[in-house]
Protein backbone atom coordinates (compact mmCIF):
# COMPACT_ATOMS: atom_id res chain seq x y z
CA UNK A 1 0.00 0.00 0.00
CA UNK A 2 1.42 3.43 -0.88
CA UNK A 3 2.35 5.82 1.89
CA UNK A 4 -0.10 8.78 1.62
CA UNK A 5 2.52 11.21 2.89
CA UNK A 6 4.57 10.51 -0.24
CA UNK A 7 1.72 11.37 -2.63
CA UNK A 8 1.58 14.80 -4.21
CA UNK A 9 -0.81 17.28 -2.63
CA UNK A 10 -3.21 19.55 -4.45
CA UNK A 11 -1.81 23.08 -4.47
CA UNK A 12 -4.07 25.73 -2.90
CA UNK A 13 -6.25 27.41 -5.49
CA UNK A 14 -6.23 24.43 -7.89
CA UNK A 15 -9.27 24.55 -10.19
CA UNK A 16 -10.98 21.29 -11.10
CA UNK A 17 -11.17 21.08 -14.91
CA UNK A 18 -14.51 19.26 -14.88
CA UNK A 19 -16.45 21.36 -12.36
CA UNK A 20 -14.63 24.68 -12.40
CA UNK A 21 -14.58 24.64 -8.61
CA UNK A 22 -11.55 25.76 -6.66
CA UNK A 23 -10.09 22.90 -4.64
CA UNK A 24 -8.89 23.75 -1.15
CA UNK A 25 -7.06 21.41 1.19
CA UNK A 26 -9.11 20.15 4.15
CA UNK A 27 -7.86 19.29 7.62
CA UNK A 28 -7.22 15.60 8.21
CA UNK A 29 -9.45 14.00 10.84
CA UNK A 30 -7.62 12.83 13.97
CA UNK A 31 -8.48 11.61 17.44
CA UNK A 32 -7.30 14.35 19.77
CA UNK A 33 -8.82 15.11 23.17
CA UNK A 34 -10.71 17.97 21.49
CA UNK A 35 -12.09 15.60 18.83
CA UNK A 36 -13.26 13.14 21.50
CA UNK A 37 -14.91 15.92 23.50
CA UNK A 38 -16.59 17.26 20.34
CA UNK A 39 -18.11 13.91 19.35
CA UNK A 40 -19.45 13.33 22.87
CA UNK A 41 -20.87 16.86 22.98
CA UNK A 42 -22.54 16.33 19.59
CA UNK A 43 -24.01 12.99 20.68
CA UNK A 44 -25.32 14.42 23.96
CA UNK A 45 -26.92 17.38 22.16
CA UNK A 46 -28.53 15.18 19.50
CA UNK A 47 -29.89 12.72 22.04
CA UNK A 48 -31.27 15.59 24.16
CA UNK A 49 -33.01 16.95 21.04
CA UNK A 50 -34.29 13.46 20.09
CA UNK A 51 -35.60 12.38 23.52
CA UNK A 52 -38.47 14.86 23.78
CA UNK A 53 -41.74 13.04 23.01
CA UNK A 54 -43.78 15.83 24.62
CA UNK A 55 -42.57 18.53 22.24
CA UNK A 56 -44.70 19.46 19.23
CA UNK A 57 -43.56 17.80 16.00
CA UNK A 58 -42.46 20.95 14.17
CA UNK A 59 -40.29 22.15 17.05
CA UNK A 60 -38.82 18.68 17.58
CA UNK A 61 -37.86 18.33 13.92
CA UNK A 62 -36.56 21.88 13.46
CA UNK A 63 -34.23 21.46 16.46
CA UNK A 64 -33.17 17.86 15.69
CA UNK A 65 -32.66 17.94 11.92
CA UNK A 66 -29.58 20.25 11.86
CA UNK A 67 -27.78 17.70 14.06
CA UNK A 68 -28.28 14.89 11.51
CA UNK A 69 -26.47 13.83 8.36
CA UNK A 70 -28.37 14.43 5.10
CA UNK A 71 -29.21 10.70 4.92
CA UNK A 72 -30.41 10.65 8.53
CA UNK A 73 -32.65 13.65 7.83
CA UNK A 74 -34.30 11.52 5.14
CA UNK A 75 -34.43 8.44 7.38
CA UNK A 76 -35.94 10.24 10.39
CA UNK A 77 -38.18 12.75 8.56
CA UNK A 78 -41.34 10.78 9.32
CA UNK A 79 -40.53 9.71 12.87
CA UNK A 80 -43.08 11.08 15.29
CA UNK A 81 -41.59 12.79 18.34
CA UNK A 82 -44.39 11.32 20.44
CA UNK A 83 -43.20 7.79 19.55
CA UNK A 84 -39.70 8.24 21.01
CA UNK A 85 -39.61 6.17 24.23
CA UNK A 86 -36.82 8.15 25.93
CA UNK A 87 -37.89 11.37 27.62
CA UNK A 88 -34.53 12.67 28.85
CA UNK A 89 -30.78 12.17 28.83
CA UNK A 90 -29.51 11.03 32.24
CA UNK A 91 -25.75 11.51 31.83
CA UNK A 92 -22.96 12.24 29.39
CA UNK A 93 -22.15 9.93 26.49
CA UNK A 94 -19.17 7.61 26.21
CA UNK A 95 -17.36 6.61 23.04
CA UNK A 96 -17.77 2.87 22.44
CA UNK A 97 -16.07 2.60 19.03
CA UNK A 98 -13.49 4.98 17.60
CA UNK A 99 -11.84 2.71 15.06
CA UNK A 100 -12.09 5.46 12.44
CA UNK A 101 -11.38 9.16 12.95
CA UNK A 102 -14.39 9.83 10.69
CA UNK A 103 -17.01 7.64 12.45
CA UNK A 104 -17.73 7.16 16.14
CA UNK A 105 -20.24 5.18 18.16
CA UNK A 106 -21.31 6.91 21.36
CA UNK A 107 -23.53 5.43 24.09
CA UNK A 108 -25.76 8.09 25.64
CA UNK A 109 -27.69 7.18 28.81
CA UNK A 110 -31.41 7.99 28.92
CA UNK A 111 -34.29 7.22 31.24
CA UNK A 112 -35.01 4.02 29.22
CA UNK A 113 -31.37 2.86 28.91
CA UNK A 114 -28.40 3.78 26.74
CA UNK A 115 -28.97 4.66 23.11
CA UNK A 116 -26.07 4.10 20.73
CA UNK A 117 -25.56 6.95 18.30
CA UNK A 118 -23.40 6.71 15.20
CA UNK A 119 -21.81 10.03 14.29
CA UNK A 120 -19.80 10.93 11.21
CA UNK A 121 -17.82 13.88 9.90
CA UNK A 122 -16.51 14.73 6.44
CA UNK A 123 -13.03 15.85 7.54
CA UNK A 124 -11.17 17.26 10.52
CA UNK A 125 -12.92 20.64 10.29
CA UNK A 126 -16.46 19.36 9.76
CA UNK A 127 -18.95 19.00 12.61
CA UNK A 128 -19.97 15.60 13.96
CA UNK A 129 -23.49 14.70 12.76
CA UNK A 130 -25.70 11.78 13.79
CA UNK A 131 -26.43 9.14 11.18
CA UNK A 132 -28.26 6.67 13.44
CA UNK A 133 -30.02 6.40 16.83
CA UNK A 134 -30.20 2.82 18.11
CA UNK A 135 -32.40 2.29 21.18
CA UNK A 136 -31.40 0.01 24.05
CA UNK A 137 -32.06 -3.73 23.66
CA UNK A 138 -35.78 -4.44 24.05
CA UNK A 139 -36.90 -0.81 23.63
CA UNK A 140 -38.84 0.19 20.54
Amino acid sequence: MPNPSGLPTVPPGYIDEDTGQTIAPVPVATWSDADRAAVIEAADAAMAAFARPGVDQDTWWSELSPLLTPQARTDYAYVQASAVPATRVTGSGAITDDTSAMVAHVAVPTDVGSYTLILTRLDGASPWLVSRFTPPEGVR
